[in-house]
């Protein structure tokens, strides 16, 4: 398996398992004279391929220069969700911090995200106008490879495809005043997502080591 997570600036990357017998690759999604396609990372080249690793996929004859295609995000989703509250210090320091006692929650909290607010690696985020208190944690964005309900706690790893490195961009004032955390959540470009990431079989540490150093932004730039 491929681990090395010293990607070029500016890469999207995810490296997932073998299909087909092939070795476990770098995948990129990139954009090249108008078509956009998914391709395997050799170098400083992208070999293109028909397909996509999700569904399956062939190389074909096409190959490019890194620095003649343009770097998308790594995979825009169908469904595109988050859990939150799920890092019990993290609960436990914002309550001491406000003087009340951490209640932590006894089920995960998941809410949806929106694909607008994907960018890739390297691009800038926009602040709104009106925006005040704007955070940026690094997430771990888990790949999920095939299509499943239903599954034991032991089987639920089995769908994983692969590893990326996600940004979630919060604005906090709004997300204190609103309802929901639709605004503050999914606010244009709050969600940038590559460029490293890592295969299935990356330990725990090394996920979170991940998250917590390759999802800082590059540039926050604010509405004009």
């Amino acid at each position: 398996m491929a681990t090395d997570l010293h990607a070029r600036p500016g890469v999207a990357q995810s490296v997932v398992p073998s299909v087909g017998g092939e070795s476990a690759v770098r995948w990129m999604r990139f954009s090249h004279q108008g078509r956009t396609a998914y391709g395997i990372l050799e170098g400083d080249r992208v070999a293109e391929v028909a397909g996509d690793p999700f569904a399956g996929y062939q190389r074909t004859s096409r190959a490019h220069e890194l620095a003649a295609v343009r770097i998308e995000v790594p995979v825009v989703p169908p469904t595109f969700y988050c859990v939150g509250l799920n890092y019990a210090d993290h609960i436990r320091e914002a309550a001491a911090k406000l003087g009340i006692k951490a209640e932590l929650p006894s089920q995960p909290d998941v809410g949806y995200l929106a694909v607008n607010a994907l960018i890739a690696h390297g691009e800038p985020v926009v602040i709104p106008r009106d925006a005040t208190k704007v955070q940026y944690e690094g997430e771990l964005a888990v790949l999920i490879g095939k299509q499943a309900r239903n599954l034991s706690e032991a089987e639920a790893l089995t769908c994983v495809l692969g590893y990326t490195i996600g940004n979630d961009v919060s604005e906090r004032a709004w997300q204190k005043s609103d309802r929901t955390l639709w605004r503050a959540k999914n606010a244009d470009t709050f969600k940038p997502m590559g460029p490293g990431s890592r295969p299935t079989s990356t330990s725990t540490r090394s996920r979170r080591a991940c998250a917590s150093t390759a999802a800082r932004p590059r540039a926050f730039a604010p509405t004009p």
